[in-house]
């Protein structure tokens, strides 16, 4: 072969190799971007794991306290009744069934939080939606609640709730939503004090309001209200009782299924209005 053929040839081939380098830089390039993609997918899920495992814990713990305190009070009632269940004076089983029945109503609350929440964390299925009268709601949800409004040293006053206003929604998850914010009211309410709840129909969307005497919501405080399992920190005894932080996170997942908002304004040592404000009626 002549030396120009060699030289060909030797060029051709250098040529092929820095092509064959070129492509395999290429292809090093997209698997290291392949990689980097992979990695952020892997960190992203260990953080969700986290995240999920942090969750799970404190659900653990919440519930274990939550269970075990009412469960305890009521297994003590029970057991002083059957102890003294041919001596006791009738005054005296009288306190001891209303202090089991409290905390059945509250083991009963706790469980029905966390069945709304293991369900399907309101996200999926989407609830069927009908209209539905605010004023029958309150007036109907008001009477239900009235108990458990006496229960807590609480009185519950419907304010007038004036022309009727009708709302695309699921009457038995809003009625649930009203519940959890009565509840709320009640718990953090002094005793002796009083909860209002009104309606409003303004150009902008109906409103139900609920307005409670309490300690009131320090600043800053949103994300915990709002939260999941988190409540805000109190100095006041009777505010400062537990609960499973989760009626509130409740309140603002059903109501992001109709389309509503859920907010509050509170001054300490006033108390504070929680306000759900639905879209605008359409005429």
């Amino acid at each position: 072969m002549s030396k120009l053929g060699q030289a060909i040839t030797a060029l051709l081939i250098s040529h092929r190799e820095k092509l064959e380098l070129l492509n395999y830089s290429t292809e090093l390039s997209s698997k290291k971007s392949e990689m980097s993609e992979l990695t952020a997918s892997l960190r992203s899920a260990m953080e969700n794991l986290v995240v999920s495992e942090k969750v799970r814990s404190e659900l653990l713990s919440v519930v274990s306290h939550e269970l075990r305190t009412p469960l305890t009070s009521i297994m003590g009632a029970l057991g002083l009744m059957k102890n003294n269940f041919l001596t006791a004076e009738p005054q005296m089983t009288l306190r001891l069934i209303s202090v089991a029945y409290k905390n059945s109503r509250r083991l009963l609350s706790l469980v029905e939080d966390i069945l709304d929440i293991q369900k399907n964390d309101f996200d999926n299925p989407e609830p069927e939606l009908v209209p539905v009268d605010l004023t029958e709601l309150i007036e109907t949800s008001a009477e239900a609640y009235q108990n458990y409004a006496a229960d807590s040293d609480v009185t519950l006053t419907v304010l007038g709730t004036g022309p009727s206003c009708v709302v695309n929604g699921n009457k038995i998850l809003l009625d649930r939503v009203i519940a959890n914010i009565l509840s709320n009211a009640f718990k953090f309410s002094k005793r002796g004090g009083n909860v209002e709840i009104s309606q409003h129909c303004f150009d902008d969307g109906p409103q139900i309001a609920v307005r409670d005497n309490g300690a009131g919501i320090p600043e800053g405080s949103k994300e915990k209200v709002f939260g999941l399992f988190s409540q805000v920190d109190s100095s006041d005894t009777r505010a400062s009782q537990r609960g499973t932080g989760l009626g509130m996170h409740i309140c603002k997942k059903i109501l992001k299924q109709h389309n509503a908002t859920i907010d509050y304004k509170s001054e300490l040592g006033i108390g504070t209005t929680f306000v759900v404000t639905f879209p605008a009626l359409v005429t």
